[in-house]
């Protein structure tokens, strides 16, 4: 597939990132599940056939970079400023024909084949951007053909995807619109990718089913202080603290290829290992946020699962 797909992520470190994730899972299990989301984004923009850049934050070196055809570091600013420059420098790299899309790293469940029709919608003569929306309010994907536009102002008001929109058309290159998505930014959401990706467990074979989120969501799972206390159950042997809904957790085949590509990084791990407490000796889980210090409403969305 001719064209470039730029996911544009911080780098993976403790506590510096998918904050309102942390306060109900804690910053240790966020930053892995952070790291098999990265993972799983380049992982499927990659399948889309493209050339695969990964635009980070400074900071310290990490594996999943292995995963990209080439890096290229965010400069300073907000993050509309940093975004606009990404756009800039890409675009400036590339034939002025290339079409090339960008992809925040909280869409690991979007299907490669999306981000592929973006990339051939950018080829007709008529489509010179694309727009993914969230339905959340926010966007999922960005993409153009030829000069990027500005988009920092949509950022200082609600509804980005909106502003983005507007922008667009006030310079005369309206967005094609792509398929309506949802990312991960919340526990809400992350218990609804969790009800998506059982859904996926029913559809045919070659659907996209994130390896390395598969693998942190069963490791998680198998964790009881992930689970609230109002869900979890009464102890009754070796496999009484992991919820019934760990079992929809199973690696696809794949995860053995991301953890060869990434030097065996935690987050893509084989489906024994992930799953299994009696093949290694796990360290111990961090402790659950107490409801003195959340309240319980950021738990909701884990017993609705068992």
């Amino acid at each position: 597939m001719r064209g470039t797909v730029v996911v544009f992520a911080r780098v993976p470190e403790l506590g510096r990132v998918k904050t309102r994730l942390a306060r109900a899972l804690g910053e240790e299990s966020t930053l892995h599940l952070y790291r098999a989301f990265l993972s799983d984004t380049l992982t499927l923009a990659r399948r889309s056939g493209a050339e695969v850049v990964l635009a980070h934050t400074a900071g310290p070196e990490f594996p999943e970079r292995a995963l990209a055809d080439r890096t290229v570091l965010q400069g300073e600013g907000s993050f509309g400023e940093r975004m606009d420059g990404v756009l800039r420098d890409v675009a400036a790299t590339l034939d002025p024909t290339t079409p090339y899309v960008i992809l925040g790293a909280d869409t690991p469940h979007l299907p490669p084949d999306e981000v592929t029709r973006a990339l051939v919608a950018l080829q007709e003569p008529t489509v010179t951007s694309v727009l993914g929306r969230c339905q959340a309010g926010g966007f999922y994907a960005l993409g153009f053909r030829g000069r990027p536009l500005a988009i920092e102002p949509a950022f200082h008001r609600r509804e980005e995807a909106e502003q983005v929109a507007e922008i667009l058309r006030q310079a005369d290159r309206p967005a094609r619109e792509l398929p309506k998505f949802f990312d991960v930014d919340t526990p809400e959401d992350l218990g609804r990718l969790i009800d998506h990706l059982r859904g996926t467990r029913t559809h045919t074979a070659d659907e996209w089913r994130p390896p390395a989120t598969l693998a942190a969501l069963a490791e998680l799972a198998s964790r009881p202080s992930m689970v609230p206390r109002a869900a979890a159950p009464t102890p009754s042997g070796p496999e009484s603290s992991r919820p019934p809904w760990v079992r929809d957790f199973v690696p696809t085949p794949g995860s053995e290829e991301i953890a060869s590509r990434t030097g065996g990084s935690r987050s893509a791990r084989s489906p024994t290992s992930a799953t299994s407490p009696q093949t290694r000796t796990r360290k111990a889980a961090p402790t659950r946020p107490s409801s003195a210090m959340y309240p319980e409403r950021e738990f909701q969305p884990w017993p609705k699962l068992r």
